[in-house]
């Protein structure tokens, strides 16, 4: 996975300057939480997507409280800042094993029976759910019906 593709999602190096050292990068603003500037972008650049913010938002935390954040610019908690960095991670992982951000984003938003009828996207909360999408991916890219 393209260290670009990464950081262009998360708003780039105007937002964060862990380009260069993206692993150990990530893992530490992780650590210490996004700023809600990242949600900002994250959320301007899935719209044009066809997914709904409602959605995304349900994910990453509690809609209601991420829009306080961005409105009071606060930065997301730990748990909020490693959703969002899995949904992006995710979003990625998708659109590489696609070939196409279109079809990614059409496959994330459709019930899926390798995932017992559930929609993708909803689930990205959960590193275990997340893990499972990841191996249907895996399947999908080597021609295993999934």
């Amino acid at each position: 996975m393209a260290a670009s593709a990464l950081t262009g999602l998360f708003g780039g190096e105007a937002i964060f300057q862990w380009v260069s050292d993206l692993d150990f990068g990530l893992a530490r603003a992780v650590e210490t939480g996004f700023p809600s500037a990242t949600l900002d972008f994250e959320m301007r650049e899935l719209e044009h997507s066809g997914l709904a913010r409602a959605a995304v938002s349900a994910v990453i935390g509690h809609v209601r409280t991420l829009h306080r954040k961005r409105r009071s610019a606060a930065w997301l908690s730990r748990a909020e800042s490693d959703r969002l960095a899995r949904l992006v991670r995710m979003l990625v992982r998708t659109r590489d094993a696609f070939d196409s951000r279109d079809k990614a984003i059409r496959w994330l938003a459709t019930p899926n029976r390798a995932l017992a009828g559930t929609v993708p996207l909803p689930i990205l909360g959960s590193d275990a759910c997340a893990i499972a999408v990841d191996a249907v991916l895996g399947r999908i890219e080597h021609g295993v019906s999934s």
